[in-house]
């Protein structure tokens, strides 16, 4: 597997990880928060499962006036996906470059299309939590939405993880 990014000097590749990185970094304290009032964040929300425990938390947030902060969240999160996601995957690319061709290149193409799987995921759960927050509480909407997000965090936590491994690779070879 090659550098996905492989037409792009590396130098090219800094300047926009650099981009991207700052754009989410400026985007992040923009995100309203529910809890307090709240005893449920929009992390438990989107994690929720079933259906009882979706009308449990929707049902908080209308008593404590929060749907709109929920929404609002949601409205910030499509710009932060392309931020984010880049960030990652074009953090894996100078890592895999830092390694050199061959495994590195192989490791920079698997965190990036990583980046991106979780950017598909992200969109997929924003569909999902947009949908239940409408009414839609009934399955499989919770399974299916709890489920993307779900995977997306589990690559936004492996994908800095492979870098730092790339890294520490780099650093060692």
């Amino acid at each position: 597997m090659s550098d996905p990014l492989g037409w792009l000097r590396t130098s090219e590749v800094a300047i926009l990880l650099a981009i991207a990185a700052t754009g989410a970094y400026l985007l992040w304290p923009l995100f309203p928060r529910l809890k307090p009032p709240s005893s449920t964040e929009i992390f438990g929300f989107q994690l929720a499962w079933r259906t009882a425990r979706v009308r449990e938390i929707l049902a908080e947030w209308q008593r404590l006036g929060l749907l709109g902060r929920a929404r609002t969240m949601i409205d910030l999160d499509w710009p932060f996906i392309p931020l984010y996601s880049s960030t990652l995957a074009l953090a894996g690319t100078l890592a895999g470059r830092a390694v050199g061709t061959g495994d590195g290149e192989t490791a920079a193409a698997l965190l990036a299309y990583g980046a991106v799987a979780a950017a598909l995921l992200d969109v997929s759960e924003n569909v999902g939590l947009l949908a239940m927050l409408g009414g839609r509480t009934g399955q499989p909407v919770p399974a299916l939405t709890s489920t993307a997000a779900l995977g997306k965090w589990v690559l936004v936590f492996l994908v800095p993880l492979g870098v730092l491994v790339l890294l520490f690779w780099a650093a060692l070879g």
